[in-house]
C-alpha cells in the first residue's frame, strides 16, 4: 500500500532529470541482520548514548546532528547524511549531514522515481559505486559505496539514514546492524516527538478554549500548530451552516487566499468536493488526486490552479451527534494519508468539536443573559445597558421610551392555557416588527410587559406616531391554535430631551403612564407628567389599604365592605323584579372610595377572587335573610332574582365551582333565583375550561346575564354557545334614546327576542327612557329613575312597598 501510494506522488523538487529506474535485484541485500556476538565498543557505546540523550528529550534536530557526527566518528572516512520523508511522503529532506559545505538538499520520488526502492527497503541495503552510477540515490557519487537504512515507524518509512565511504573495503555487517540500531533510535524519538508535540497541542487549544479566546482565533492556531507537525500539509477548517446547509470559512491560514474564499459557502452534499461530501455523509472522505476524483469534478480546475492536488476530509460532531464542520488536511501532490496523519486528523477534529461546541455554549450563555428565549428579543438587562448607553453618550441625542403592557394576558394564560399564552407573546412580537426601524430596540421586560427604545426622536408626536402604529396593527386578531383572540396593548410613553436621567427612573416613569393609560381605557396611550407620580403613589397606597380591607375580613373583623343593592324592575309595572349586589368601600379616613378606583386595582392584583367570592356570599345571605322575611312580594312564578357579577378572573379559576357550591350550601338561595353576570370579556376565549363551568352552572340551575351587551367586539359569535338568559343593554346606548337613537338598542332587542333571552336596561334615568324602552320591546330596566343602588335598610324598605316602586325624587323619604 505505501509502494502503491508514493510511486503516484507528484512533488517536482530536486534534480532536474530523472535516471533509469534500477530493478531491486541491482541492491545487495543477501546479508543477514543478526546481531555480533562480539560488537565493537565504540558502537555500544554510541547507541548507548543516542538512546540515553532520546530519553531524555534531546530535541530532534540536535539529535540528528549527533546521530550524523557519531556515525562519522565509528565509521572513519564516511560522509553520512539524515533524510526525513516530508508529509506527502515522496518528498526527502535532509535535516542533517557531516559535509555542511554543501547544505541541505531536498529530492522527490517525482524526479527521483527511482528512491522508491530505499523506500521499500524492510532492512539497510548496499549499494556499489557502479549503482550509485545509475541510481544517484541521495547525492552519493559513482566512486562511493553507499550504505541506506530506512528509519521506519510504526506503521510507515519516516525517513532514510544514509552513510557514503570512498574507501575500498565494503561497509561490514556489523557497520549496517549499527546504523539499523541507530535508525530505530531516531524513529522511536521521532515517533514519540509527534506524540508529544499533539499532546502539546491538545494543551495548547483547550486552554485557549478555556480562556475564552476567539473561535476563529483558536481554530487558525491550531491549524498553525498542526501544520507544523507535519511540514507540507495545509489545515483549514469549514463550519456547518446548517440554516443555508452550507459550509462557511473557520479558519486556513496557510492555504492561498483566493481558494479559501472561493470554498467559503460551500453546499453540503455529494459531489461538493471533499468537505462538502464529508458534511454530508458524516463520515472522512480522502481524495488522494483531485485531477481523477470525481468529487472533485465541479471544482477540480479551481484547485489544480491553486495548487491543490489532494485533500483529506473528516467532519466533526457535537455530542449530540450533530456535524458541527470538517477538518481538512490538504497537499500539492497527490498523496494517501498515513497514520500518522489520521492521528492529525482524530486529533483535529476532536479539538476543533470541543472549541465550536464551547463557543456555541458560551455563545448561548451569552444569548441566555442577553436575550428572551421565549421570543428572541433583548432582555431587561439588554435594555437596561442600551438606555444606559443612550443617557450617557457624549453627544446626547433625543429619544423616547415605550412601556407596552398586553392587556388581559393573565385571561388567555388563565383560560386557554400557557402555551397559548406563549403563542401570543411569540406573535404579538412578530406582527409588530413592521412598525419598527433600524436602530429601534424592541425589548421583552418580563411576562407581558415590553419596552421599546426610539432614538432620534425629536418631538412626542413622533412616539405617538409609533404607538399608533402598534395599536393599529393589533386591531386584527391572532390565531392561536385555531382561536381568534384580540388583543390590544396600554402604552406608556417618556420623551427624553436632555441628558442625566437615569435608567430606572424612566423605565418607571414610562411604566407609571402605561398604569394611567390603562386606568383610562384598554389600548389607550398616554405621555408621561411629573403628576402621575403622585397618582401612582396614590394608587399604590389604595393597593395596600385594600390588601389590609381584605385581611380584616378573614380574620372575623368587621369588613369595611359593604354590599348594595340596586333595584331591577319591570317597566311595564314598576314591580322590583330582582336586585343587583353592588360594592361600596367606606374607608376609615378617606370616606367612600368609588368602585372604578378600586375594582380595576382589585382586577389587576388578583384581590377580586376574594373580594368577590365576599360579595356574592352576603347577596346570597341576603336574598335568603328576604325571604325568611316574607318580603319578596313578587308572584311565585317570578321569584326575587339576586344579580351578582362575576370578574373574569373568578371565573377562570378551577376552585369557582366548588365555592359556588358551597356558597349555595351555606345560604340556602334557590339556585335559579341566583343570576351571575359577566362581561364579553369571558366569553372571548372558549376554552375547554369556560365550556366546562358553564355547562355545571347550567346543571344547577343558576342563570346568566351578559353585561354591558354591545360595547364589545366578540359576544355574537358566542350567544349560541352558552346557556346564557339576559342581555343587559349598556347604559351608553340607553342615555341616547332621546337623540332617537333607537337602531341599536332595536338590534339588540331583536337579537334577544330571537334567542328567547330576556333584555335588561341599564341606566334609565328619566321617564321618557323608560317609555321608550318599553315601546320598544324591553321588557325589564334599572337606573338612577327608579332607584340608586341602596344600602340593605333600604331596599328591604324598597321590598316593603309592595309591587310599585317610586321614582328616585320619591325614594328621598324612605328610610
Amino acid at each position: 500500500m505505501l509502494k502503491r501510494g508514493l510511486s503516484q506522488m507528484k512533488l517536482a523538487i530536486g534534480q532536474s532529470e530523472a535516471p533509469t529506474l534500477l530493478s531491486p535485484s541491482k541492491i545487495d541485500r543477501s546479508w543477514s541482520p543478526v546481531w555480533p556476538t562480539d560488537p565493537g565498543d565504540r558502537q555500544h557505546r554510541i547507541i548507548h548514548h543516542l538512546s540515553h540523550q532520546a530519553l531524555n528529550g534531546l530535541s530532534l534536530p540536535r539529535l540528528f546532528r549527533l546521530a550524523a557526527e557519531s556515525i562519522a566518528h565509528v565509521l572513519p572516512d564516511t560522509a553520512v547524511s539524515i533524510w526525513e520523508v516530508l508529509s506527502d511522503g515522496c518528498t526527502f529532506k535532509e535535516i542533517a549531514n557531516t559535509t555542511p559545505a554543501q547544505g541541505l538538499r531536498t529530492l522527490s520520488t517525482r524526479t527521483e522515481p527511482q528512491l522508491t526502492l530505499l523506500l521499500d527497503a524492510a532492512t539497510p541495503c548496499r549499494v556499489t559505486p557502479e549503482q550509485n552510477a545509475e541510481l544517484l540515490v541521495c547525492c552519493a557519487t559513482d566512486t562511493q559505496h553507499s550504505l541506506h537504512c530506512p528509519i521506519s515507524g510504526s506503521q510507515h518509512i519516516l525517513g532514510l539514514l544514509n552513510v557514503y565511504t570512498s574507501h575500498p573495503e565494503p561497509f561490514q555487517e556489523t557497520d549496517s546492524l549499527f546504523l539499523q540500531s541507530i535508525a530505530h533510535i531516531l524513529a522511536t524519538a521521532i515517533e514519540r516527538h509527534r506524540a508529544a508535540a499533539l499532546l502539546n497541542v491538545q494543551t495548547q487549544t483547550l486552554e485557549a478554549v478555556a480562556s475564552g479566546t476567539n473561535l476563529q482565533d483558536v481554530l487558525k492556531s491550531l491549524c498553525l500548530l498542526l501544520e507544523a507537525q507535519s511540514p507540507g500539509v495545509l489545515c483549514s477548517v469549514l463550519l456547518v451552516d446548517a440554516e443555508n446547509n452550507c459550509l462557511r470559512a473557520g479558519a486556513a491560514p496557510s492555504v492561498p487566499p483566493e481558494f479559501a474564499q472561493g470554498v467559503d459557502g460551500l453546499m453540503i452534499g455529494e459531489g461538493q468536493g471533499s468537505c462538502g461530501t464529508a458534511a454530508c455523509r458524516g463520515e472522512p472522505v480522502f481524495a488522494t488526486d483531485i485531477a481523477t476524483d470525481p468529487l472533485w469534478r465541479a471544482f477540480r480546475d479551481f484547485a489544480l490552479s491553486h495548487n491543490i492536488y489532494a485533500c483529506w476530509s473528516m467532519p466533526f460532531r457535537a455530542q449530540s451527534g450533530e456535524v458541527l464542520g470538517t477538518f481538512a488536511l490538504s497537499h500539492a501532490v497527490p498523496c494517501t494519508p498515513t497514520a500518522h496523519h489520521l492521528q492529525i486528523l482524530k486529533t483535529a477534529t476532536h479539538l476543533a468539536s470541543i472549541a465550536v461546541e464551547s463557543h456555541r455554549n458560551t455563545h448561548r450563555l451569552q444569548h441566555q443573559a442577553l436575550y428572551d428565549d421565549l421570543t428572541g428579543l433583548p432582555n431587561r438587562v439588554f435594555f437596561i445597558e442600551q438606555l444606559t448607553q443612550r443617557c450617557q453618550a457624549s453627544g446626547f441625542k433625543r429619544f423616547a421610551l415605550l412601556f407596552l403592557d398586553v392587556d388581559h394576558f393573565k385571561l388567555v394564560n388563565d383560560s386557554l392555557g400557557h402555551c397559548i399564552g406563549d403563542q401570543l407573546l411569540q406573535q404579538f412580537t412578530t406582527c409588530l416588527k413592521p412598525c419598527l426601524r433600524s436602530g429601534d430596540c424592541f425589548t421583552r421586560l418580563s411576562g407581558d410587559e415590553f419596552a421599546l427604545l426610539l432614538p432620534g426622536i425629536e418631538d412626542v408626536q413622533q412616539a405617538q406616531s409609533v404607538a399608533r402604529c402598534i395599536q393599529q396593527t393589533l386591531s386584527h386578531p391572532l390565531v392561536l391554535d385555531a382561536h381568534e383572540v384580540f388583543v390590544s396593548v396600554s402604552i406608556g410613553i417618556v420623551h427624553v430631551q436632555k441628558p442625566g436621567h437615569q435608567p430606572a427612573e424612566l423605565l418607571r416613569d414610562a411604566d407609571t403612564a402605561m398604569y394611567y393609560a390603562k386606568a383610562q381605557a384598554r389600548g389607550s396611550m398616554a405621555i408621561f407628567s411629573p403628576q402621575m407620580h403622585t397618582q401612582a403613589r396614590e394608587r399604590l397606597q389604595l393597593e395596600h389599604q385594600l390588601r389590609q380591607a381584605l385581611e380584616e375580613i378573614t380574620q372575623g373583623k368587621k369588613a369595611p365592605f359593604e354590599v348594595y343593592y340596586q333595584p331591577i324592575v319591570h317597566l311595564a309595572t314598576g314591580a322590583i323584579a330582582g336586585f343587583e349586589a353592588l360594592l361600596r368601600w367606606q374607608h376609615p379616613q378617606k370616606g367612600p372610595i368609588a368602585p372604578e378606583q378600586f375594582i380595576p386595582i382589585a382586577e389587576e392584583t388578583g384581590l377580586i377572587v376574594a373580594l368577590g367570592e365576599w360579595i356574592l356570599r352576603q347577596a346570597c345571605a341576603q336574598w335568603q335573610a328576604w325571604q325568611a322575611g316574607h318580603l319578596d312580594a313578587s308572584h311565585p312564578t317570578h321569584p326575587l332574582i339576586m344579580s351578582v357579577n362575576v370578574s373574569s378572573r373568578q371565573f377562570m379559576q378551577s376552585s369557582f365551582m366548588p365555592m359556588i357550591r358551597q356558597i349555595l350550601a351555606e345560604t340556602g338561595i334557590v339556585p335559579h333565583c341566583l343570576k351571575l353576570e359577566m362581561t364579553e370579556t369571558v366569553l372571548m376565549e372558549a376554552s375547554p375550561s369556560v365550556t366546562q363551568t358553564f355547562t355545571a352552572l347550567r346543571e344547577l340551575g343558576i342563570q346568566l346575564s351578559l353585561d354591558d351587551f354591545g360595547t364589545g367586539y366578540s359576544s355574537l359569535s358566542y350567544l349560541h354557545q352558552f346557556p346564557i338568559q339576559t342581555l343587559k343593554i349598556d347604559r351608553a346606548f340607553v342615555a341616547r334614546l332621546e337623540q332617537e337613537q333607537h337602531s341599536i338598542v332595536q338590534s339588540i332587542l331583536g337579537l334577544a327576542q330571537g334567542l328567547h333571552m330576556e333584555a335588561i336596561a341599564e341606566g334609565i334615568e328619566t321617564p321618557t327612557q323608560s317609555q321608550q324602552l318599553q315601546h320598544l320591546g324591553c321588557e325589564y330596566g334599572q337606573g338612577y329613575y327608579f332607584s340608586k343602588a341602596v344600602p340593605t335598610a333600604q331596599a328591604t324598605a324598597l321590598l316593603r312597598q309592595g309591587l310599585a316602586i317610586a321614582p328616585l325624587a320619591q325614594l328621598q323619604t324612605i328610610h
